[in-house]
Parts: structure tokens; sequence; C-alpha cells
């Protein structure tokens, strides 16, 4: 809890001091769904499948590095473009990649040394797989929510290392409830 109210208090400041630009459709249709529906679609499908991808492989055992190039990376170049045809065949790519090559990979990736550029790694893809929601606002707020996202990653992530999997999913679950609450209080 104490991670969770610490990334919120570095975030929250920051949504009532941004310039944003213009909503966008994503934005738009969001504004029609309930406030149930906007929980369950923002909050809880996004926290329990976002820490399944970015934050489960943390573990490190023998199928993290499968579920890191299997479901992390390509999901990520698939938001990072919009899903658009160019992601798919990036993601593809990766797919392939991987497996030609996942004998000389998954070693070096199971490893506990490198744990540490798994971390800061899917903690880049998390914020870069949230890009597309920054798409219609200024070129500083895009920085400074991407430098947000990246920070949340770091949060999210150690608490699946230091406390579990489920206070991750349970913590992201918060913080983004904690958001969908305050669009309501401050429109």
């Amino acid at each position: 809890m104490i991670f969770t109210l610490g990334n919120l208090t570095i975030n929250i400041p920051f949504v009532f001091l941004l310039d944003f630009g213009e909503a966008t459709d994503l934005e738009n249709f969001i504004d029609k769904l309930s406030f149930v529906e906007q929980i369950i679609s923002i909050a809880i499908l996004p926290a329990i499948f976002e820490e399944f991808v970015f934050r489960y492989p943390l573990h490190l055992k023998n199928y993290s590095v499968d579920i890191i190039f299997l479901c992390t990376i390509p999901f990520s170049m698939f938001s990072l473009f919009n899903f658009s045809q160019k992601s798919f065949y990036l993601g593809a790519l990766v797919l392939v990649l991987y497996v030609i090559s996942r004998k000389r990979i998954k070693p070096k990736f199971s490893n506990k040394k490198n744990l540490t550029f798994v971390f800061y790694g899917t903690s880049f893809l998390f914020a870069i797989s949230h890009l597309g929601n920054f798409s219609s606002d200024p070129l500083i707020t895009t920085i400074i929510l991407l430098l947000l996202s990246f920070v949340s990653a770091l949060f999210f992530g150690l608490i699946r290392i230091h406390i579990g999997f489920k206070y991750a999913v349970l913590s992201h679950f918060f913080y983004n409830a904690t958001i969908v609450a305050l669009s309501y209080v401050a429109p």
C-alpha cells in the first residue's frame, strides 16, 4: 500500500498541472462509459493483463523469458504503433527471431544476474506501450507522462518482486481506479 500511495503522490499532481491536447477518439469513447464500465475497462482489466504481461516475467523462471518475448515485447510493439499493420510485422519479427534463437537467448535472460536488465526493460516497455494514450498531447506533456508511466512501472515492479504478483495487480488496480475517480471529481 505504501508503494501505491507513493506512486499516486508522485503522479497525481501532474494531472492538474499539465496541458493536455484535444481529446482522442479513445478518450471520447471512454467519456461515454458509465463509472462501473470505466472501472472495469480502465482499472480491473488493465491491472490484470498489464501485470501479467509486464511484471509476471520478473519472477525469472524458465517460462518467464517466453512471456517476455512472446507477449511483452510484441504487445509493446502493437500498442506503440496503435495496432497497425506495421506493429503486426514488428511483433511477428520479434516472435520469429526469438523462436530461431531461443536456445541462446533463454539461458541469458533466466539468470538472476539479469534481473536488473529485465526489471528496467519491462518497465520501459510498459511506458512506451502507453504512448498511444498521450498521442494528442503537447510534446512536453507526452514526455512527462511517459516518464510518469515509467516510474509507475518501477513501483509496480518493486511490489511484484518484494511483496508478490497479486499485490502488484491490486496496486495497479487502485492506481487506475484512483485516476478514474479523480476524473469524476475534477473533470
